[in-house]
C-alpha cells in the first residue's frame, strides 16, 4: 500500500500554530497548579517555633491599674482593649503586701483586688489559635508567710466566707501566699462582691499605699472636725499618744481642709522609713490598741489653699475627709456638677461608673431620654465646679479616653429619703435599683445622716415628671434642689 503525504506553506504554518498553542497551555496549567500546592517547611524553623511555644507556655501573673490581676495557664495572646479601659500603669501594693509592680503614684486604689484567674477550656478556631476566657476572684491578702497567710485564712472562714486554698505564687523569687475569695463570671460582679466585702470587714480592709522618694509615708492617725470640737479632741489624742509607744513618732496637729472647705485636725505621726510593710503594721496597731479607724498610711502634701492629705488612701472611714460632696446641712444651692459620660444602655453605665471608681473618682447617673449619663459632685458655682473638674481631669481620662468632662447646671434631684448610713443593701435602694433606676446617697448634716437621691435634671419640670413614674411604681419622694 502506498501513501501520499503533501503540505503546503498553509497547512505547515496551522500545525506549528497548533503545537505552540498547546506547549503554552500546559506551561501555564502546570504553574497554577504549583501556586496552589503547600511547600515542606524548613526543619530548623520547625524547631525554632517549638522552641518558642516552650518558653512561652507556663503561668505568669501581672498585676495592672485596674486592680486586676491576670493569671495566664496558657501561651499569652495579645488582647483587643476598649478605649474605654484605663491602659496599664506603674505601682500596685495590697493588703499586707507592698511589693511594687507598676503604678503611678497618682491614685491607689484603697480597696481589695480582683484576679481573673482559671480560665474556662481552651477552644481551637479555624487558624488554630487558642480563644480564652477568664473568670474572676477576689484577692483578699497576700502575705510573704505562710503562718500569717494561715492566720488570716482560718478568722475569714470563722467570720462565714468560703476562701479557696492557699494560692503560693512568686514574684522575683520571693514566695507569696495569697487569700482569694469567690468565683465570678464578669468583672462587675467581682467588683461588687470587693465592694460588699469591704464594707462588712472595715478592721481587714486592704491598704493600699505607693512608695515614692519626692513624699514619704506618713501615718494619719486621726482626724477630728474642727466644729465638733475637733482641736479639742486633737490635743486630747496628742498628749495621749505622747505618754505610749507613739512618741517616737513625734506626732503633731496638721491643720486640714477637705473639698467642702470644712476645717479638720488631724493628727499626723512622723513617719520617716520608706518600708510600707512596717507602716501597715503600724497603722494595724493604731486601729486594733487604741481603736482609731481613720488611722492610715498615707502622704503630706502642703499647696497654697489645700493641706489636706490628697495623694494618700481614701477608705471607707476617711470619706469625710476626702469626699468632695458640700454637706446637706449647708442650705446654699449647689446646682452645678460635672458631667463624665453618657452611655446608650444602663450595663455600660454601670461599668463605666465602677472604672470611674477604680480611679478615685465618685459618680452618680442621671437619665436623659435614651441616655445614661454619669455625673461628679455638686457646687455652688461654676467657677468651683470648673476647679474641681481640673483637678480630676487625668483620673477622668484614665477612666475613659472618650470622655469630655465638662461643667452643667443641674439644680434639681429627687429626695426619697435620710438613713442612718450609705449601705446600698437598704430594701429601699434595692427597690429603686430593681425599678431601674440609679440611686445614690449624699452625706448630711450629722455623721449618721445619709439622704437618699434619685436622678439629676435641668428643669424642675423634669424631675416632677420623674416623681410620678416613682409614685406609679409605690415609691414616695419629692423634687429638691440640690
Amino acid at each position: 500500500m502506498r501513501y501520499n503525504f503533501s503540505f503546503n506553506k498553509n497547512k505547515m504554518r496551522l500545525l506549528f500554530m497548533s503545537c505552540t498553542s498547546l506547549a503554552t497551555l500546559v506551561f501555564f496549567a502546570g504553574y497554577i497548579i504549583g501556586l496552589t500546592l503547600p511547600l515542606p517547611m524548613n526543619f530548623n524553623q520547625a524547631s525554632a517555633s517549638e522552641e518558642r511555644h516552650e518558653k512561652s507556655s507556663g503561668s505568669s501573673i501581672s498585676y495592672i491599674s485596674s486592680a486586676i490581676a491576670e493569671t495566664y495557664l496558657n501561651q499569652p495572646i495579645q488582647q483587643v482593649r476598649d478605649e474605654n479601659f484605663p491602659p496599664k500603669e506603674k505601682i500596685i501594693l495590697t493588703q499586707r503586701d507592698f511589693r511594687p509592680t507598676t503604678r503611678s503614684p497618682e491614685f491607689q486604689n484603697p480597696f481589695l483586688q480582683i484576679v481573673e484567674e482559671k480560665p474556662y477550656p481552651v477552644f481551637k478556631t479555624s487558624d488554630d489559635r487558642p480563644l480564652r476566657k477568664l473568670s474572676f476572684t477576689v484577692l483578699a491578702g497576700s502575705f510573704p508567710s505562710k503562718a500569717e497567710a494561715e492566720k488570716y485564712h482560718s478568722q475569714l472562714r470563722q467570720k462565714g466566707y468560703h476562701p479557696q486554698p492557699i494560692y503560693l505564687a512568686l514574684s522575683k523569687g520571693q514566695k507569696w501566699y495569697n487569700i482569694l475569695i469567690g468565683n465570678y463570671k464578669n468583672l462587675e460582679d467581682a467588683s461588687q462582691a470587693v465592694s460588699e466585702f469591704n464594707r462588712k470587714e472595715t478592721m481587714i480592709t486592704a491598704v493600699v499605699a505607693s512608695v515614692s522618694k519626692k513624699l514619704p509615708l506618713t501615718i494619719l492617725a486621726d482626724a477630728f472636725l474642727e466644729e465638733k470640737k475637733g482641736e479639742e479632741k486633737a490635743g486630747k489624742l496628742l498628749a495621749h499618744l505622747k505618754k505610749t509607744e507613739y512618741i517616737r513618732y513625734k506626732p503633731v496637729i496638721y491643720p486640714a481642709q477637705d473639698f467642702r472647705k470644712q476645717k479638720w485636725f488631724a493628727i499626723l505621726l512622723n513617719y520617716d522609713e520608706k518600708d510600707s510593710q512596717k507602716a501597715y503594721q503600724l497603722v494595724s496597731r493604731l486601729k486594733d490598741d487604741e481603736k482609731r479607724t481613720r488611722a492610715e498610711v498615707t502622704y503630706k502634701e502642703d499647696e497654697p489653699g489645700w493641706n489636706v492629705i490628697k495623694k494618700g488612701v481614701s477608705l471607707r472611714s476617711l470619706r469625710e475627709i476626702l469626699n468632695h460632696f458640700p454637706s446637706s446641712e449647708d442650705e446654699s444651692p449647689h446646682p452645678y456638677t460635672i458631667q463624665l459620660a453618657s452611655y446608650r444602655s444602663r450595663k455600660s453605665a454601670q461599668e463605666g461608673r465602677l472604672r470611674f471608681e477604680r480611679h478615685g473618682v465618685s459618680p452618680y447617673l442621671g437619665r436623659r431620654g435614651k441616655w445614661w449619663i454619669s455625673y461628679m459632685g455638686r457646687y455652688k458655682s461654676r467657677e468651683a465646679a470648673e476647679t474641681a473638674r481640673k483637678q480630676y481631669e487625668k483620673r477622668i481620662k484614665k477612666a475613659s479616653r472618650r470622655s469630655d468632662s465638662l461643667v452643667r447646671k443641674m439644680p434639681y434631684s429627687n429626695f426619697i429619703g435620710s438613713f442612718s448610713s450609705d449601705d446600698n443593701k437598704t430594701p429601699k435602694f434595692q427597690r429603686l435599683e430593681r425599678l431601674g433606676y440609679s440611686p445614690y446617697f449624699m452625706k448630711g448634716a450629722e455623721d449618721e445622716d445619709f439622704k437618699l437621691f434619685v436622678g439629676v435634671y435641668k428643669t424642675k419640670k423634669e424631675a416632677e415628671k420623674q416623681i410620678r413614674r416613682l409614685k406609679a411604681n409605690g415609691v414616695s419622694g419629692q423634687v429638691a434642689e440640690r
